[in-house]
């Protein structure tokens, strides 16, 4: 996780050399101007209303500007400026499009470029680009670009991507990218198609993979991890946190506290079990493979086992517990022999362990079985008798 880190600094370091290297510097002197306009001088400042051509050099532009090269402006401008390849302003409000870039201080309305926007701080709008997005503050605005968007800090904003968004922090805002999302700090949402990275978390995290340092929101996905102090919710196929204080829902639920116990047992539906049981403080899940499900005419079987149940203690030695299972059943048959070739079965039952020795023991378990095809058409009920060891 400190790679993680260091790797967030150094992409913050970049936005803000990146906003201050592309911040427009002005000088005083009389501005070279390319193109028809008109324009007048009230307040000793040189303003533009309309103007046409190849470069527009101005100290505000109050009005439209159309220019094949682009607008350069140095002081507060409002209207509209359009150019063909560029548009560099101090504090521009209004809709600037540039065929390349638009470069601002600050700015609001819309910016729409080829290729690149980038500045200080935009606001109370939304940026397009094909390209990147870039600014070092982003409030209440909506940011939407093909390859990436970085922020130092993105505010109650949204930030849309194809590849990924980058943020400082970003708080009560949504983050939507088709692979992944890194902040160092989100109270927002953060939504990837592959995975969502962020040093702090107290929002919602949804994507295949979610890793947060420290996590008091929600984790939805694949493999949801938490490094650090979490207390939120994980909800995913696989859950793994550093520290206690989380709640957990899926298939696997990790914590410090989880004891993992192997059992190796026989019964009367299926020759040979295994499986790992990761037991939690009153809850547990329990993956397994079963083989030679008898009943079924076919020479071998294989089988995928998920169960999840309770279970107390009774003293030191035993504990019972209760699941209940879903069983995926392949026999390996062709289909035009006419017998099932792939079944499935659900499995309720109770049990009791008995633990003579710290880490072996024995397991006796008792339930029912449904088994049925995937199409409707088999099906069978029979009781289930399991007997086993235990080690942990």
């Amino acid at each position: 996780m400190k790679v993680l880190s260091h790797t967030l600094w150094v992409v913050c370091l970049f936005v803000a050399v990146s906003a201050g290297a592309t911040q427009p510097q002005y000088r005083k002197k009389k501005n070279r101007n390319l193109s028809l306009r008109i324009s007048a001088r009230p307040n000793d400042k040189l303003t533009t209303y309309a103007s046409i051509g190849l470069i527009e050099a101005t100290e505000r532009l109050h009005g439209v500007s159309i220019n094949l090269g682009g607008t350069v402006s140095s002081d507060k401008s409002a209207g509209v400026q359009i150019g063909g390849i560029f548009n560099v302003s101090e504090h521009f409000s209004g809709l600037s499009v540039a065929g390349i870039t638009n470069v601002y201080e600050k700015a609001s309305g819309i910016a729409i470029s080829g290729l690149v926007n980038a500045g200080q701080e935009f606001k109370n709008g939304a940026q397009l680009t094909s390209l990147v997005n870039v600014a070092q503050q982003q409030k209440r605005a909506l940011s939407i670009s093909l390859l990436m968007n970085v922020s130092q800090t993105s505010t109650h904003s949204i930030q849309l991507s194809a590849l990924t968004n980058v943020s400082g922090v970003n708080r009560g805002g949504l983050m939507l990218t088709g692979l992944g999302n890194i902040s160092t700090e989100n109270s927002g949402v953060q939504i990837a198609g592959f995975s969502n990275i962020a040093i702090e978390n107290s929002g919602v995290n949804m994507a295949l993979l979610n890793i947060s340092a420290t996590n008091n929101g929600l984790q939805l996905g694949g493999l949801n991890i938490t490094s650090e102090e979490g207390r939120g919710l994980q909800v995913g196929l696989v859950n793994i946190s550093r520290k206690d204080d989380i709640r957990q829902l899926g298939l696997v639920n990790l914590k410090p506290s989880t004891q993992k116990e192997y059992q190796f047992t026989a019964s009367n539906t299926d020759a040979l079990n295994a499986g790992i049981r990761f037991k939690n403080k009153y809850t547990y899940t329990q993956l397994g493979l079963s083989s030679y499900h008898f009943g079924l005419s076919s020479p071998f079987t294989l089988s995928g086992v998920f169960r999840a149940g309770l279970y107390r203690a009774l003293g030191t030695r035993w504990e019972v517990y209760g699941d209940l299972g879903y069983k995926h059943i392949e026999t390996f048959r062709n289909k035009n022999e006419g017998k099932p070739r792939r079944l499935y079965a659900f499995q309720p039952r109770v049990g009791i362990t008995y633990m003579p020795f710290a880490r072996f023991g024995f397991t006796l378990s008792g339930g029912y079985e449904w088994a049925r095809t995937y199409g409707n058409g088999y099906q069978k009920g029979k009781t289930t008798v399991e007997l086993g060891i235990v080690l942990r």
